[in-house]
């Protein structure tokens, strides 16, 4: 069974998921205490991590182990995008090169 990822930019300094993270991770996955997921910072680490305390505004995990990701490729990648009128696009554009590794986007 694959595990969600959760996106926790300070998860090495706070277990705690952000709010929108604990939302989605409690009420709409339906993920329990006891459950395991998957954690990234964004800066190239990932994180092994069970759920201690499920709670929709507070859900606070254990990391069980970190796993650095390598970069796929051996150069410097750097992204430019033209900019939408709908932030959104904007958002997920962004967590998805922070996702797999891009080094830089600018608009």
């Amino acid at each position: 069974m694959d595990k969600t990822i959760f996106f926790t930019p300070d998860i090495l300094t706070n277990t705690e998921l952000p709010a929108d993270e604990a939302l989605h991770c409690v009420k709409v996955l339906r993920k329990k205490e006891g459950d395991e997921i998957l954690l990234t910072d964004g800066k190239g680490h990932f994180y092994d991590a069970g759920i201690v305390q499920a709670h929709p505004k507070h859900c606070i995990v254990d990391l069980k182990q970190t796993i650095a990701q390598s970069k796929p490729w051996p150069f410097y990648l750097q992204v430019a995008f033209a900019p939408t009128k709908n932030i959104d696009r904007i958002e997920w554009f962004a967590e998805k090169a922070t996702e797999i590794g891009i080094d830089r986007f600018s608009p």
